[in-house]
């Protein structure tokens, strides 16, 4: 059973039709708030607290010259650019070229 205050995509958006063109976007998201507990109360309090703690303001930019080295080497430790990754890579071209050339 549905609540009062949750509507379907059809009343939402006002179509009635079943040919219809789909509905807005808006109609959408008055659709699917309820489901996702993204009430306009909680909305409301979310925008204040986030006005509040103005996360904008809180730049985490490395600004040292130490910082920037330690974290210019970040990639290096636990991204695509490993030393196995990069040693993984080497072999797999070797392989390659191995390949093509048995090949012709």
């Amino acid at each position: 059973m549905r609540s009062t205050t949750s509507k379907t995509i059809a009343e939402a958006s006002g179509v009635t039709d079943a040919g219809a063109a789909a509905p807005p976007m808006a109609a959408l998201c008055v659709f699917l708030t309820p489901v996702l507990g993204r009430t306009v109360a909680r909305r409301a309090k979310q925008a204040s607290a986030i006005h509040r703690w103005k996360p904008w303001e809180q730049n985490p930019e490395v600004k040292t010259t130490a910082g920037k080295s330690v974290s210019k080497m970040n990639a290096l430790k636990h991204g695509a650019r490993s030393a196995w990754v990069r040693q993984l890579s080497v072999l797999m071209r070797r392989v390659e070229d191995a390949l093509s050339a048995s090949r012709g």
